[in-house]
């Protein structure tokens, strides 16, 4: 019998495309694999995928989060390795994934995800395990939070993919016009005279899981009817209280800004940092205190990068994966216009300057760290998102 149970750990969209792609009923061996990629490839281009191009050797495709493509970083590495890069800028990761399983891993030879979804490609075999002899130099630089093995990024004792910027989700505020204090937490938000300044952000499974830690219950593990009740009804509470929908960075940067935004669920330091950047120091994330029970209720989010199995131009994309962890590399993805995150390299930490550590918020990240939970895939995901979407369309 076929073992599929890296395709039913998925949530239900994505098996949709597996289903249809043929992956559902098939092995994971390479010959079996490509067989079912290229019916996925048939029912890609019609769902509007580009075609099939050539791939020379030398040249590279790259899928990842924006920062990732800045020319100060690919551009030397284009010249050293003698590749062109075929950069294609995500804008969330399940859609990314889905493309690889519908037949897009063909065109990719590295991707840059959020962490969860990186390790879903070591059981839907989409990627190459790395030897921890490499990289075993690239884990002796990072802090001990992220010493090898670190398990978010593990299947089965092997490496999926290596860490990169990485940050909380929780309570984004202006100090200009909230007092910390008043926000141990996101009671607060809840507030009447909070009424239309509450932004919920329209971040897939992001607002959700940090609404359901609120009110204490851990999203990482299986929910009772009983549970998904109560984050339905926070859910609902929320868009009461909320004036938008956000999806776009800068929007809730500006609202957070001048004040017509106190807060928003569902981002943390990947927003505010922008603002930070821009010289609104004022402006912070901060991580909810942990309930007198101990059960934390912020999160960690974090980004990582993995090689897609047997890409077209192997060394250059183990080239690509290590290049990321040099130190250059390290400051030019952590202090960005749009987003500015620490990384899991230590040693850069010593060569920012007084400003770009306060950018970074760089006191405050082990607080934010052991605070926090590390995000990983809900396994109520789609139960949860769909009731996201009829509390929003009840609200409207």
């Amino acid at each position: 019998m076929t073992d599929n149970s890296w395709f039913t750990d998925l949530p239900q969209y994505y098996q949709g495309l597996g289903r249809k792609a043929g992956l559902d009923r098939i092995g994971m061996n390479r010959r079996n694999f490509m067989k079912g990629a290229g019916t996925a490839a048939a029912i890609g281009a019609g769902a509007g995928m580009l075609p099939k191009k050539a791939n020379a050797a030398n040249s590279m495709g790259y899928m990842c989060w924006e920062g990732y493509n800045a020319p100060v970083m690919v551009d030397p590495f284009e010249a050293a390795n003698d590749v062109s890069m075929n950069i294609d800028v995500i804008i969330d990761d399940p859609s990314s994934f889905g493309k690889l399983i519908a037949g897009g891993h063909r065109e990719v030879d590295v991707i840059t995800l959020d962490a969860p979804w990186i390790q879903r490609m070591g059981p839907a075999g989409l990627c190459e395990f790395l030897d921890i002899a490499d990289y075993q130099e690239t884990y002796d630089g990072f802090y001990s939070q992220f010493a090898h093995p670190f398990e978010p990024l593990m299947y089965k004792g092997q490496i999926t993919g290596l860490p990169n910027r990485w940050g909380n989700i929780g309570i984004m505020m202006n100090e200009a016009f909230e007092d910390p204090d008043d926000w141990p937490d996101f009671t607060a938000a809840f507030e009447p005279r909070n009424k239309d300044k509450i932004a919920m952000m329209d971040f897939g499974d992001y607002p959700i899981l940090i609404l359901a830690q609120h009110i204490g219950i851990n999203p990482y593990v299986p929910l009772d009817q009983g549970e998904i009740n109560e984050v339905r009804m926070v859910l609902r509470k929320c868009f009461e209280q909320s004036r938008l929908l956000v999806g776009d960075l800068t929007l809730l940067q500006k609202g957070l800004v001048d004040g017509s935004i106190v807060t928003g669920f569902g981002c943390g330091n990947y927003c505010t940092s922008g603002a930070r950047y821009a010289g609104h120091r004022t402006v912070r994330s901060l991580v909810p205190q942990p309930l007198e029970n101990g059960f934390k209720r912020g999160a960690i989010w974090l980004e990582a990068t993995a090689i897609v199995r047997e890409p077209n131009n192997p060394q250059a994309a183990e080239n690509w994966v290590k290049w990321c962890q040099t130190e250059f590399v390290c400051r030019v993805i952590s202090l960005g216009e749009v987003t500015s995150d620490p990384t899991p390299n230590a040693a850069i930490e010593a060569t920012y300057t007084a400003d770009e550590r306060d950018i970074l918020e760089m006191d405050e990240i082990w607080d934010w760290w052991d605070k926090s939970m590390f995000q990983i895939m809900l396994p109520n995901v789609d139960e949860l998102l769909a009731i996201f979407q009829e509390e929003l369309a009840r609200s409207t």
